[in-house]
């Protein structure tokens, strides 16, 4: 059995092909509030090391839970 027959399932479709359930989507809402509150704490060193300002940090992290950018959607 290949390893893509073990992540389908019942209806043939991948894991990353199925649809959300709404505890999956309640789930990426709560981990989408964290990031952006670990986000807003990190300091200049650590942003720049991302590529970021403390101003798109800062404005990233007031975004509401629910606006995500559409590549982060599933």
């Amino acid at each position: 059995m290949s390893q893509s027959q073990v992540l389908s399932n019942s209806c043939g479709l991948s894991r990353t092909e199925a649809p959300q359930t709404l505890l999956s989507k309640v789930f990426a809402a709560m981990n989408m509030a964290r990031s952006r509150r670990a986000l807003a704490k990190l300091d200049a060193h650590l942003l720049a090391d991302i590529g970021i300002t403390a101003k798109q940090a800062q404005e990233e992290a007031q975004l509401s839970t629910w606006n995500a950018p559409s590549f982060w959607r599933m």
